[in-house]
């Protein structure tokens, strides 16, 4: 490990940070602004801290982008085969397509806390790597001046990442400057990464729980990721209870049953839960996951985890407005 001095690009110097000598392993090129579309807006966020909602919510954000880069390919070659033939090849896919590498999903983190107990997500993925001899916009950073965020873009690999830089502290921000974040951010979804202990700076449950729920409300589908470990289930009964309100008042949520294993009592998950139709998904290998991060990649970009999250994530994708992206 070794220290490093990070100068904002504000010009502002920040505390020295230890670093770990990690490379980078690129799968997609870099991507540009993307045209204006109507937005799908996804919450990923943790019944308990630890439940795996960051892990899952890069993951989808990266299956986004590979399925946009594969529905124009296929559309480019069925105009090709069309034009060889000396006729027009059919639009598979309705609606206005964009030009060649544009983002397709936004990571929208939403975290009031200045030092997380599991580490920023921005380290998750080494951020760093990815924009090294490049600019790193701070999102939160912008917020705290009261300066725009329309159109911020970090752009990587056909993802718009929009994560809140270590070593950076403000005072406390207000839902609606989580909620400027999120429909300014450019992306054809915005997939937003709620930090299992947002709010817990506030003194009252009901004041934590109420600022959820505002951002909530402005989702298009809600992933409720959910530990299976009883201490974790039990760890914010609030939150679950948010969960099932939201649902009765109409509110698009679907709940994940994360980290399943030999030793989860599927029956008492069940029972404590309450909840039809949740989705499970195996407790992945420690080794993928490590390897991962110590690549600065997403756990999208080992074969056997992509290939179980790829059933699921096709089955929460909101369809009806993510064709427009073609």
């Amino acid at each position: 490990m070794m220290n490093d001095s990070v100068t904002s690009f504000t010009g502002q110097k920040r505390c020295p940070r230890p670093k770990i000598d990690r490379r980078l392993s690129r799968g997609r090129r870099d991507a540009v602004a993307a045209e204006a579309h109507e937005k799908v807006k996804y919450a990923f966020v943790g019944l308990s801290g630890g439940a795996g909602a960051t892990m899952l919510a890069f993951a989808f954000a990266e299956y986004l982008a590979g399925l946009q880069m594969t529905r124009r390919y296929e559309a480019d070659e069925r105009e090709a085969r069309g034009y060889d033939c000396g006729r027009v090849a059919p639009r598979t896919f309705p609606g206005k397509r964009c030009a060649p590498g544009v983002c397709a999903a936004a990571v929208v983190e939403i975290n009031d806390a200045n030092r997380p107990a599991c580490g920023f997500d921005y380290d998750r993925i080494g951020m760093d790597k990815h924009f090294e001899g490049r600019e790193y916009i701070s999102c939160y950073r912008l917020l705290s001046q009261g300066k725009s965020v329309r159109g911020l873009a970090n752009f990587d690999g056909g993802v718009n990442w929009m994560l809140r830089v270590p070593g950076e502290e403000f005072e406390r921000f207000e839902v609606v400057d989580f909620v400027r974040l999120i429909d300014n951010a450019a992306g054809n979804a915005v997939i937003c990464d709620i930090k299992g202990t947002f709010g817990l700076s506030l003194v009252r449950d009901r004041d934590r729980i109420g600022e959820l729920r505002k951002i909530l409300e402005d989702m298009d589908r809600v992933c409720a990721i959910v530990d299976p470990l009883p201490s974790s289930m039990m760890a914010d009964r609030e939150k679950l209870e948010l969960f099932k309100d939201y649902e009765a008042a109409g509110g698009d949520i679907v709940y994940i049953i994360n980290k399943c294993n030999p030793g989860v009592n599927r029956r008492e998950v069940k029972n404590f839960l309450k909840v039809r139709g949740a989705f499970e998904l195996p407790y992945f290998a420690p080794a993928d996951i490590y390897a991962a991060e110590y690549n600065c990649r997403t756990v999208w970009s080992a074969p056997e985890i992509s290939r179980q999250l790829s059933d699921l994530f096709g089955k929460i994708c909101v369809f009806h407005n993510f064709s427009t992206i073609l």
